[in-house]
């Protein structure tokens, strides 16, 4: 696993993993601004880990977010997320819940070592950079 900055844990509910709940961790680096990555405990032994864009976690407290491997929407309990987590294997989804006040304070303390903006700012500097080297120094 990277260096973060910042983590956050949490427990994940979900129906097929009893009534204790899931161990996970959010983890954040400022470096790689666009990710976080959660991690979850399975079976107390197993990590499994997805990373997926940061403003996933914003978009799904409002609606229904995201495709592929990590999908995101209010719970109908209010003060809830509904997660959907596909293993990368193809395995059966994981469908769990998690405190949106909790995943709201994380994205606030992320928003404060890396402001959307500045996330935005360095994708295009990256761009530039990237075309810059594919064209050439004479050719930008």
């Amino acid at each position: 696993m990277r260096e973060v900055t910042i983590s956050q844990g949490l427990t994940m509910w979900t129906a097929r993993h009893g009534n204790g709940g899931l161990h996970a961790w959010l983890h954040f680096d400022p470096d790689e601004p666009f990710e976080v990555e959660l991690e979850l405990l399975l079976d107390g032994s197993t990590f499994v880990s997805w990373v997926f864009d940061r403003s996933l976690l914003a978009r799904g407290a409002e609606e229904l977010a995201g495709e592929g491997r990590v999908r995101i929407a209010p719970h109908v309990v209010p003060g809830f997320l509904l997660l959907e987590l596909c293993p990368a294997d193809g395995g059966e989804p994981i469908v769990c819940s998690a405190s949106a006040l909790v995943i709201a304070d994380f994205l606030a303390r992320t928003y404060v070592a890396a402001p959307p903006e500045m996330a935005q700012g360095l994708a295009v500097a990256e761009l530039e950079d990237f075309l810059t080297g594919l064209l050439g120094e004479g050719a930008a």
